[in-house]
């Protein structure tokens, strides 16, 4: 197979990193290979204003960089290629280095090749960040010295020759795909949720699934997989692990190792032995309340025993948990107006569960702002017509003109159109204000490319211009 089976392979190695990209991985996999005794060109299409951070990150570390196109000539030279998982084997620069017998991996096939101690992995299409966050709290909070890593987090391959270390993977569907190359999955597998996304990179949903489904296609008998209770297709899943559920509602006694479930203010813990309780919803921190967190919580709880904690230490590991920057993040409020930045909300799914979330009326929704990544936005206008007094679109953006026409007609009165980020908040802002009440809402449906660099920085935006409204 033509993959990195052991980091020996990269010694006096040319070695090209094809995508430095803008968050950590890129820079993580050329710390590893420059570590590892490789020859390292790093190359990405990008501008070097847009990779400046990155670039900061390994400009002292002896490597060639190529930053704004690709050239064929690196990649007819390289022995190794790693490349963003995001990039398709059609591209036709891996066709390049494929046809003159270069080895093509990426960071997370190649973590998952070399790292031998058990770790846990989360995929889902909504809230693997937050629960990858979670739970690196709760580890820490007992005591183990874990590292939030993967998707939208930093590169695991940064800490690989760390033997204390324990790896909380967030997984996207294309770092399991590549993990499935190496026919690996994780030892804890959580598997938090199901819906369509990124159906413009992917011809059909089934597709979207198959590259997911490598979160469990790979585990052994005595390797454990959480899943959601209340979605049909997972109970019924096809995998060796063991399964362990959790629900926002009760549940009868199922062919599992274990139920996490929320009944009548409470959660509890279930066995075929016991039911524990674990806590009450009254005293979960703010953030664990809101309905589409205390789901991921349960989440976590399930993979927070199978690691091997009891009820009572689990109990105590999230009391002090604050929440994750850009998923449904209360800022604070002002002048009787709340400020909520959901910029992690890039699906049409997310932003329905934050427009149920808000508790203050009236509401302004800010949406758009972003690719509409090929996702149906029917039942989303529906719901924005039904929760807002206001929502707010953006001239020549791609998801505002796709979800506009669903508005007009029965919402038209509430669209209010501006040209960017700042517009947007003004218009909220002015609007709560004469009524001394309510909730500006920053909750996009899609992502935040080519407005932004990404949704971190969208949300950044967001919280630096409000700031700035009040000073």
């Amino acid at each position: 197979m033509n993959v990195i089976k052991s980091r020996k392979q990269l010694k006096n190695k040319k070695v090209l990193i094809m995508g430095l990209g803008t968050k950590d991985g890129g820079v993580g996999a050329t710390i590893f290979a420059k570590r590892n005794g490789a020859i390292v060109t790093v190359t990405d299409k990008n501008n070097l204003l847009v990779l400046k951070k990155s670039i900061d990150k390994i400009q002292n570390m002896n490597i060639t960089l190529k930053i704004g196109k690709h050239e064929s000539i690196d990649f007819k030279n390289a022995d190794i290629v790693i490349a963003n998982p995001v990039i398709d084997g059609s591209n036709e620069y891996l066709k390049i280095a494929k046809k003159n017998g270069s080895i093509i991996d990426t960071p997370m096939g190649i973590f998952s090749e070399i790292v031998t101690e058990p770790y846990i992995g989360i995929t889902g299409t909504k809230g693997k960040s937050y629960t990858t966050f979670l739970i690196e709290h709760m580890l820490k909070e007992l005591g183990v010295n874990a590292i939030a890593s993967g998707n939208n987090c930093i590169s695991p391959l940064r800490y690989v020759d760390d033997p204390d270390k324990r790896f909380v993977l967030e997984l996207s569907s294309w770092q399991l795909k590549h993990m499935g190359r190496h026919k690996k999955s994780p030892h804890i597998s959580c598997w938090l949720n199901f819906f369509p996304d990124h159906l413009n990179h992917y011809k059909n949903l089934n597709d979207y699934w198959n590259d997911k489904f490598f979160i469990t296609k790979n585990q052994k008998k005595d390797d454990f997989i959480v899943l959601p209770w209340k979605d049909k297709k997972f109970r019924n899943i096809d995998t060796k692990a063991k399964k362990i559920f959790f629900s926002d509602s009760p549940i009868n006694s199922v062919d599992a190792e274990g139920i996490c479930f929320y009944e009548e203010g409470n959660i509890f813990f279930k066995t075929s032995r016991a039911k524990k309780f674990v806590e009450k919803h009254e005293n979960l921190p703010p953030n664990l309340k809101i309905k589409h967190h205390l789901e991921l919580l349960l989440a976590a709880i399930c993979c927070m025993k199978v690691y091997g904690f009891e009820i009572s230490g689990i109990k105590e590991s999230f009391k002090k948990f604050e929440g994750v920057p850009h998923r449904f993040e209360f800022l604070g409020k002002k002048e009787g107006i709340n400020f909520i930045n959901d910029s992690a909300a890039t699906t049409p799914e997310s932003v329905i569960l934050a427009l149920q979330a808000v508790k203050n009326f009236p509401l302004v929704t800010i949406f758009g702002g972003g690719d509409h990544k090929n996702l149906s936005y029917n039942t989303v206008a529906k719901k924005l017509k039904e929760f807002s007094d206001k929502i707010v679109l953006f001239h020549e953006d791609l998801a505002s003109d796709k979800i506009e026409p669903l508005l007009k007609n029965t919402a038209e009165e509430k669209i209010l159109k501006v040209h960017n980020l700042e517009g947007a908040v003004q218009s909220g802002i002015e609007y709560l204000s004469n009524l001394k009440k309510g909730t500006l809402l920053l909750s996009p449906g899609c992502s935040g490319a080519p407005f932004y660099t990404d949704l971190f920085v969208r949300g950044t935006m967001f919280k630096e211009i409000i700031k700035h409204y009040y000073e």
